[in-house]
């Protein structure tokens, strides 16, 4: 009987020994798993990053390409934001009007293109 309850007190721990093994093995897995998806977290905000500053290069474009069609005057076309504070029923109202009016006035923005095309070709013509 003496030499059982050293062989208790073993296997005891032992078997602690082993739990916390197991421990340590579930959590290495565990912080390998995270290291990874971190990995690709990073990945993807990286290209997160270049898609907007891709973006951003593309607005500007087509913004540059907006201006060509604006007439130079377009400023006195802007309405102030301090004027806009009013009534919201008055803006929607004068929004649907100007809609209307644009509706039937149907511009032709080919024409509008091609006048400035012949309006450039006669100002070369006129230089030489």
């Amino acid at each position: 009987m003496g030499l059982l309850p050293p062989l208790v007190a073993s296997w005891a721990t032992n078997c602690k020994l082993h739990c916390a093994l197991r421990q340590v093995s579930v959590i290495r897995k565990v912080e390998v798993e995270c290291e990874t998806a971190l990995e690709k977290l990073r990945a993807a905000a990286k290209d997160l990053t270049k898609s907007v500053r891709d973006f951003a290069k593309a607005v500007q474009a087509d913004m540059a390409e907006l201006k060509k069609y604006q007439p130079d005057d377009a400023e006195e076309f802007v309405v102030p934001e301090e004027s806009l504070a009013g009534d919201s029923k008055e803006a929607f109202f004068r929004v649907t009007v100007l809609e209307e009016e644009l509706r039937v006035m149907q511009p032709d923005l080919t024409a509008i293109q091609a006048y400035r095309d012949k309006e450039s070709e006669f100002s070369s013509r006129q230089r030489e």
